[in-house]
This record gives structure tokens, sequence and C-alpha cells, in this order.
């Protein structure tokens, strides 16, 4: 093998190096856990906008919150919220308004109500049984 083989072998093989480096430092952070738990908090956030549009769509029909026609759904929804990491979750809801809230993997806080509001925040979310709203 003459030298400029060995040059040409030793130019592919850095070329593959830093390929590699590369892909290694792009991959990296899509895998590592705070991606993962953002994921996680995403699905919960969608879970908890579901819930929102049953309680949404029973008002549109009877004229007010039906939980009883949506408390299988909400229980479900908080099975799954559980299983993402989801803790902590309450509802309130009465024939005008509604709020939900849980604490999310991450530490922080998620709350929907009736009025339209989609907080989340890193303190702890209060609410009321008779008037249900997101406040902390």
């Amino acid at each position: 093998m003459n030298n400029w083989n060995k040059f040409l072998l030793k130019i592919i093989f850095g070329i593959i190096l830093v390929i590699g480096i590369i892909v290694f430092f792009t991959l990296t952070p899509l895998c590592s856990p705070s991606s993962r738990t953002k994921a996680k908090e995403a699905r919960i956030i969608n879970e908890m906008s579901a819930i929102r549009a049953l309680l949404e769509s029973s008002l549109d029909q009877y004229g007010y919150y039906r939980y009883d026609l949506v408390a299988s759904s909400i229980d479900n929804a908080k099975s799954e919220i559980e299983k993402l990491g989801g803790s902590n979750f309450v509802t309130s809801v009465t024939s005008s308004a509604f709020a939900i809230k849980v604490q999310l993997p991450s530490g922080n806080y998620y709350c929907v109500d009736s009025q339209g509001n989609s907080i989340i925040t890193t303190t702890k979310i209060l609410f009321n049984q008779e008037n249900p709203k997101c406040q902390y």
C-alpha cells in the first residue's frame, strides 16, 4: 500500500470519527431524562385539555356542567396521568364551574378551569370547592 492510500484511509477514518461525534452530541439531548419528562408533561396537559373539552361539551348540551356524565372519563384520564408521573390530581366540579389541577413530574403544577385559564406554575395551586377556579 502506497503512502497515498494510507493518507486516504486516515482521512476516511477521520471523517467517520467526526460524523460519529456530531451524531452523539446531537442525539444525546433528545434522549435525556429532561426530554422524556417534558414529553410526559405534554401528554398530561393533553389529558387535562381532553377533560376540559368533555366538561365544556356537557355545558353546551345541558346548560350546566354534568360531572356524572364524564366521571368515568375523568377517572380514566386520572389513571393515565398517574401512569405518566402526575400526582395530587384534584377535580372540583359544580353546576356552574370547574377546576382541575395536577402536580407534574417536574414538580410544577398545572390547572385548567371553566374560566378558560390554563396555568403552569411552580407555586401550589389552590381552589375552593364551592367556586372552583385556578388561583395561586
